[in-house]
């Protein structure tokens, strides 16, 4: 006998709760064997992401042009995603900055961040043993909101002719103001953002342009904490999962909707098997 087209739909849309613990539990479960693997010094495979890379080489050339380096963590909130991966970003390259004897431009447009921002640059000289090249005043706070920040930022890239901009964070509108700006100035630029609206936009004036999840990734590729790289790593074997069981469910749909077979497969068969297997892991 056929499904109802009705129940069918249900049927697919609505997980049962042993699915759900069972993604649950292989989570859990691969985030701990890998935060052990990682610890225990074994090599965790990340894909390589080119713009990350060329952070080194940005600040590289900023040296050999005696010219500074621009840096914008977006103007997101101090909560946002988006920010919170900038100020990894941004310790990176104050570290890079501190040892070669570059100077580090920071444009923020919250009131919130400034601290922040001048607490990561100030402790990556004071790691390098280059207090004496700290200079606070580089770290400027640009009010007035989105435009009027972008303005000032522009105004401040021209005036001291950045050699390399590096774009990260949360961007609007603005976005491609300041890139265009950097791409006037023949400057290598080096975008990430999670606002995928902006992503064109990045990529027809920067040279590298981390792409959202290789954004959100990018704290964890340089720091290489065992946590975040754990984290990483399952999130990306969760989605080779999950798409797998979105691919046999199409499959299974297809079958049971065309009348091949008027037994569902994959959420009888797999139901069949799961709910036993819970009712005596937690009984």
């Amino acid at each position: 006998m056929a499904v109802p087209a009705g129940e069918l739909l249900l049927a697919s849309i609505t997980p049962g709760p042993w699915f759900l613990r069972t993604l649950f539990l292989i989570f859990g479960a691969g985030i701990l064997i890998t935060l052990y693997k990682t610890r225990r010094g074994e090599p965790i495979f990340m894909r390589r992401i080119p713009g990350l890379d060329k952070i080194d080489e940005a600040v590289g050339r900023a040296v050999e042009m005696g010219r500074p380096v621009f840096f914008v963590p977006g103007i997101g909130w101090l909560t946002d995603p988006g920010t919170l991966t900038a100020m990894g970003l941004l310790e990176r390259a104050a570290t890079l900055c501190a040892r070669y004897n570059t100077r580090l431009l920071v444009a923020v447009v919250a009131p919130e961040i400034v601290p922040v921002m001048t607490n990561i640059v100030r402790e990556a000289y004071r790691a390098e043993n280059k207090l004496e090249y700290y200079n606070e005043d580089d770290i400027r706070f640009l009010p007035g909101g989105q435009f009027y920040f972008a303005i000032a930022a522009m105004g401040w890239m021209r005036r001291e002719r950045i050699s390399a901009s590096l774009l990260f964070g949360a961007f609007f509108a603005e976005s491609l103001m300041l890139s265009e700006t950097g791409q006037q100035l023949g400057a290598i630029q080096i975008a990430g953002t999670q606002m995928p609206m902006q992503i064109p936009f990045l990529v027809t004036t920067c040279d590298y342009v981390l792409i959202v999840e290789e954004y959100l990734a990018a704290h964890a590729y340089i720091v290489r904490e065992p946590v975040h790289v754990a984290s990483i790593r399952m999130q990306d074997l969760m989605k080779v999962l999950m798409m797998l069981i979105i691919a046999l469910g199409i499959a299974g749909a297809t079958l049971t909707v065309t009348g091949v077979t008027d037994f569902n497969w994959v959420e009888e068969g797999i139901g069949r098997f799961m709910e036993p297997l819970w009712e005596w892991l937690f009984s």
